[in-house]
């Protein structure tokens, strides 16, 4: 689903920096269609729940697959929430509770760095 991607141009174009790239996303989501919402919440969920489960289990390590800091990281993740929040789709409740979540063990995951 495209419009689930942070990027938006022409294919082998050279993509904007990491956070202007999440930024425009972030933006993005509030004009996004609902179901665009849903898909792009679930994946982010799960997204957020890999890397606090790594972060736990093989230490800071892990870091060094982003292309951005572990704080960056948990700025994006935050600023998802809050994008989400405001759209207040009635759809979204359950995922928003467990994104929440999630996002609170990556912050403890960044903390312990």
């Amino acid at each position: 689903m495209v419009e689930c991607s942070d990027y938006f141009g022409p294919r082998g174009a050279r993509k904007p920096a990491w956070r202007q790239r999440k930024e425009n996303y972030i933006k993005h989501l509030s004009q996004a269609m609902n179901d665009t919402l849903l898909v792009s919440a679930a994946d982010k969920l799960h997204n957020a729940r890999a890397i606090a489960h790594d972060a736990k289990h093989q230490g800071r390590s892990i870091w060094k697959r982003f292309s951005a800091e572990p704080a960056e990281i948990l700025w994006y993740y935050q600023s998802l929430v809050k994008a989400y929040r405001k759209r207040r789709h009635t759809s979204l409740r359950v995922i928003l509770i467990e994104l929440e979540l999630a996002v609170a063990d990556l912050a403890r995951a960044v903390k312990r760095l």
